[in-house]
């Protein structure tokens, strides 16, 4: 039987301050409810089953409405930089700012050195250097993530069985945990190394603790101490590194 996938599409509905579009993502197996989330450019995401009655979708933006037009209005007054798109501009790995430079080819080379990546694109519109980026930093998660949740897992004690690693590019979340997986956002490669850490912890200690109570954090400050201060350095970052 064939796995159904997430849909997506672009809706508006009128609220009493107006019209507000907003972007619907069904997810037919993994979403168990509706939830609202606002990006830092103050774009609208709604996620829903993909059994989702309209009416409830359309409820649950207008309860929500004066938070909605605030979070709009905050990211209005931001002056945040714009995703990378062209040669020139800067892109974050591993905590580090590198120069984004185009060039003809397959594939990227990171030039630590002069601290620049070199991304091969036949396509120079925004749209397809952003997809070329993406793909480039899937490719370096599916070994640094692996190798980290590994070198994570082995020092944990209660970790017996390591449920498989799901890779995606997320906009509000750096990762989730269930007991069928482990799932990292591809974004976290943008991340310095200890913040990864951290999240890869957190993911594992869930595996022992499925909530965030006093257990669990004592089980987050048992493998690393020090956790707290690198969750408040991701905390700075993801202004920046959830651009798009």
């Amino acid at each position: 039987m064939a796995v159904k996938k997430a849909t997506e599409e672009q809706r508006q509905i009128l609220l009493e301050a107006g019209a507000l579009g907003y972007c619907l993502r069904r997810h037919p197996r993994r979403q168990r409810r509706l939830s609202l989330l606002v990006s830092p450019r103050g774009e609208v995401e709604v996620r829903a089953p993909v059994a989702a009655r309209q009416s409830d979708i359309d409820a649950l933006l207008r309860r929500h409405e004066d938070w909605l037009w605030q979070c709009r209005e905050r990211a209005a007054q931001q002056d945040l930089p714009r995703a990378p798109q062209q040669s020139g501009d800067r892109i974050f790995y591993l905590g580090q700012t590198y120069t984004l430079q185009l060039v003809e080819g397959r594939g990227g080379r990171l030039d630590e050195a002069a601290r620049i990546l070199e991304l091969a694109v036949s396509d120079h519109r925004a749209e397809a250097v952003q997809a070329a980026l993406q793909r480039w930093y899937r490719q370096r998660a599916e070994q640094h993530l692996e190798a980290r949740l590994s070198a994570w897992a082995a020092q944990a004690s209660w970790v017996t069985t390591l449920p498989p690693l799901r890779l995606r590019r997320m906009r509000s979340r750096w990762g989730s945990c269930s007991q069928r997986a482990i799932c990292l956002n591809t974004r976290l490669m943008m991340a310095p190394p200890q913040c990864i850490d951290m999240v890869i912890v957190h993911e594992l200690c869930h595996l022992r603790e499925m909530n965030h109570s006093p257990a669990f954090y004592a089980l987050m400050s048992e493998l690393m101490p020090d956790w707290q201060q690198h969750s408040e350095h991701l905390d700075e970052l993801t202004r920046a590194l959830m651009l798009d």
